[in-house]
């Protein structure tokens, strides 16, 4: 059944933080500079049964978006879950998610950017004593993705390619772009586990983007998808693994965790640069070292942005540097996001992360970053969103 979007619009109106009436986070309408502008959605390609309980599943996220005035969506594809059963043995169960999920993004005119990461066992550079079900003892048995497994990089980069490569010819056209992995800079190796991220990750960029090309040359293949603007790990992939010539573009995660990112960049502090955390200093930081390295003609793509409302009172925790962030001021930071990124004429998209709480646990960061609750509520930063994407 299709969700009626009127009353839920009406509420979020009369919710409007007073904030979100200021216009001096920036200067260029958004629609103008910011060609892509949407947000993350995570479809449970794995738990959803068949395509259609999938559809049911997934079409009203989707909906929200087209609404709105979104132009793109971003999502992500399991190397682990396509490529599951063994080297060019594929899920075809698994894809027919992954079409439908493309046909119902062309069908409202969101341009679709998608994510491959995760290794599948069979090609996963894992130790064995990760790779093993404990109980049986049996190599790549059990749920070996809760073992840690899929985080680690391949140990043949060509197999990853050809996984690439597959993802380009069954869907590529109906793509807008490829990211190559997931934050592989991030420092808790969330998404790669590696004694050596920056040449790790390189032998990915490289093993993919021109297997890709020759497939898809309209496709943009993107590298870097940092966390953070994280400069120092651009710098080592251009000057130490030498990637120019092996991407379209480059996407970060500009996140500014619990900060305003309208708030002025911070200087340097015994070394330590923090363009890296700040929101108006970190894409242009970016952009720099891709110019110095010839390269400032392509693009940069803000595929995850966003903020937390979590709730953490205690300072020794990980999480409480990202969490108190009020609903409201979720909504003010949204609308900022948008409106500075309208600045930068080298940026093509920002994109929020993300659509939907992925959790209800108020303390959990992962679980707040939602412009809308578990059960599709919107937040006051809903509201914010549909208005930048109507500026």
């Amino acid at each position: 059944m299709a969700l009626s979007l009127a009353p839920v619009s009406l509420l979020v109106v009369l919710a409007l933080p007073p904030d979100l009436q200021r216009d001096t986070t920036g200067t260029a309408p958004v629609q103008a500079s910011v060609p892509l502008r949407g947000a993350e959605i995570h479809p449970p390609y794995d738990g959803a049964g068949d395509v259609d309980d999938f559809e049911r599943s997934v079409a009203p996220e989707l909906d929200r978006l087209r609404d709105a005035g979104a132009s793109a969506v971003r999502t992500r594809i399991s190397w682990s879950s396509f490529e599951f059963y063994g080297d060019n043995r594929y899920s075809e169960a698994y894809a027919d998610k992954v079409a439908r999920f493309l046909d119902l993004a062309a069908e409202r005119d969101l341009k679709v950017i998608a994510t491959l990461f995760a290794t599948p066992c069979w090609a996963s550079s894992a130790p064995d004593r990760l790779k093993r079900d404990p109980d049986t003892g049996e190599l790549c048995g059990g749920a070996y993705w809760d073992r840690g497994v899929t985080r680690y990089p391949p140990a043949d980069p060509s197999d990853y390619g050809d996984a690439a490569t597959e993802v380009a010819r069954r869907f590529g056209d109906r793509m807008e772009a490829l990211e190559i992995w997931n934050e592989p800079n991030e420092v808790t190796e969330t998404f790669l586990v590696s004694d050596d991220q920056a040449a790790d990750y390189a032998a990915l960029v490289k093993a993919a983007y021109r297997p890709v090309k020759r497939i898809a040359p309209e496709l943009t293949v993107i590298g870097g998808v940092l966390s953070f603007s994280d400069g120092e790990f651009l710098t080592a992939l251009y000057d130490e693994h030498d990637i120019q010539g092996h991407f379209d573009a480059i996407s970060i995660h500009p996140y500014s965790e619990n900060r305003d990112p309208a708030a002025p960049c911070r200087p340097p502090v015994k070394g330590v640069d923090y363009a890296k955390w700040d929101y108006r200093c970190g894409p242009p930081w970016i952009h720099e070292i891709m110019s110095a390295h010839g390269d400032g003609d392509k693009e940069i793509w803000l595929t995850e942005l966003g903020s937390s409302t979590c709730i953490e009172p205690d300072r020794e925790s990980p999480d409480y540097k990202w969490c108190n962030v009020s609903p409201q001021e979720q909504a003010q930071y949204t609308l900022a996001n948008y409106r500075i990124a309208a600045d930068w004429d080298y940026v093509r998209a920002v994109i929020t992360y993300n659509l939907r709480n992925k959790g209800d646990d108020p303390d959990d960061r992962e679980h707040q970053f939602g412009l809308h609750t578990t059960d599709l509520t919107p937040k006051p930063a809903w509201h914010a969103f549909e208005r930048a994407m109507r500026e």
